[in-house]
């Protein structure tokens, strides 16, 4: 997905740029995200100084996450507020919004729709 690329990109320069050596490494998780244009992860990276982790994008540009936790994005929420809380069921609101983005495998469970009603 161009988007996960792009984001990867920044994350990968950002951590370059915030680097005193100009050393980094790839993070062994991916970020994972769930968005209004689909579900998908990016590689986010550590800046290394004095060999120690000096900067970290997946805490320091990205919101921090939890262990299985997905970043919502703004117009995620706005899809399952508007969709799960008004017009139908949270399983057919799942449904049509991984049907709307073309992930109807993979994409986001119904339960992320009521568990997202508990953190806006």
């Amino acid at each position: 997905m161009a988007l996960s690329n792009h984001l990867s990109e920044i994350s990968e320069k950002k951590a370059f740029e915030q680097s005193k050596t100009g050393e980094i490494i790839v993070n062994s998780h991916l970020y994972r995200v769930d968005g209004e244009v689909g579900r998908f992860e990016i590689r986010t990276h550590s800046g290394l100084s004095e060999n120690q982790i000096r900067y970290n994008t997946a805490r320091d540009v990205f919101a921090e996450l939890k262990a299985k936790e997905f970043y919502r994005t703004t117009g995620f929420k706005e899809i399952a507020m508007i969709y799960g809380d008004t017009e139908q069921s949270y399983r057919r609101t799942g449904r049509l919004i991984n049907r709307i983005r073309h992930q109807e495998q993979g994409g986001t469970p119904y339960r992320t729709l009521q568990e997202n009603r508990d953190h806006t």
